[in-house]
């Protein structure tokens, strides 16, 4: 498989582009405001696999999304970017909010109601959601849509809803075990199995598990929300079901986009074209000598780490798109 492609442009006076060992390539968000930022990472496969990250707050991450026409990843989009990219590609080296989350019911058992996102509050509200967690409360979801949710909730979730007891919950499930687990199933679906062995090969043997307390359910006036966090792989893939966080600055959500590669941007019938090299890497190197080359020949470059950062004129990058 070839190395994963990354390009970063981080707006603000100045553009520049970040070029590292494996962070490649340039692109331009006009709709992003000033000291925000969204990666895209392309990972090569039979179809282009697009994911896009925002650091933030939940309510603005979900903003960045929409702007974009992208929606929050799901549990098994993001196996299927780690499987892709590698447990070294940076999806995998970050820890994120995806889109099911768990509902935690005031009743007696306490029990566990864990929705996709076709059934998430908090993807319909993330507003309200964040604000709560910013005045320290939780966020409640009314009794009756909770109850609707119950009547379609199954041990599979086959509806999109899971009903998980409190004694079927694991502290932490075995990689081997993912794909019979039913959470676990739930989230990462048919890839399940395959992330295990992912999860493995990357020397994980167990994905920890984290829900809310029964008796701080309990106590509560009303059913309430979380968001479910997937930790990246030095924390083990571990599934942060009681984050009661959305306002933290330093959050993070992804959104994923498929897209044929684009057999335009390489004719066949070019002479010279190597029809085996991806359109990515020729859409690279032309940036590169487009953009990059000019701009260190007139401007001032500078190094830190294994980065190099170019500064690059508005109309240079504006001519190269």
């Amino acid at each position: 498989m070839a190395s994963p492609i990354s390009m970063k442009t981080y707006m603000g006076n100045n553009y520049h582009f970040k070029i590292a060992k494996d962070l490649y390539y340039v692109l331009h968000y006009p709709n992003i405001t000033e000291g925000d930022f969204m990666d895209r990472l392309v990972i090569p496969a039979g179809e282009r696999l697009e994911v896009y990250s925002h650091a933030g707050p939940f309510d603005k991450g979900i903003a960045a999304l929409k702007a974009e026409g992208l929606e929050l990843i799901t549990a098994r989009e993001l196996a299927e970017a780690r499987i892709l990219g590698g447990s070294d590609h940076p999806v995998s080296r970050e820890g994120l909010w995806v889109a099911e989350h768990p509902i935690y019911r005031n009743n007696k058992q306490a029990d566990v109601l864990v929705v996709d996102g076709a059934h998430s509050q908090l993807l319909k509200h993330p507003v309200e959601a964040t604000d709560a967690h910013r005045d320290g409360k939780e966020f409640y979801i009314d009794q009756k849509v909770v109850g609707e949710l119950r009547e379609q909730a199954t041990p599979d979730g086959k509806h999109g809803v899971l009903l998980l007891p409190r004694q079927a919950i694991r502290k932490a499930i075995a990689v081997e075990a993912l794909a019979d687990d039913a959470y676990a199933r739930f989230l990462f679906r048919d890839l399940a199995g395959q992330y295990g062995q992912f999860l493995k090969d990357a020397g994980i043997m167990e994905v920890p598990v984290y829900v809310v307390d029964a008796g701080h359910a309990r106590e509560q006036k009303q059913p309430f929300g979380r968001a479910l966090w997937v930790n990246d792989l030095r924390g083990r893939s571990g599934l942060y079901g009681n984050d009661g966080d959305l306002r933290d600055g330093s959050g993070r959500v992804r959104g994923v986009r498929r897209a044929e590669r684009a057999t335009r941007d390489v004719p066949q019938e070019t002479p010279g074209v190597d029809p085996s090299i991806p359109p990515d890497v020729l859409e690279l190197e032309q940036r590169l000598r487009d953009v990059v080359a000019p701009a260190l020949r007139e401007g001032v470059a500078f190094k830190y780490g294994d980065v190099m950062y170019v500064p690059v004129r508005r109309e240079a990058l504006d001519k190269a798109k």
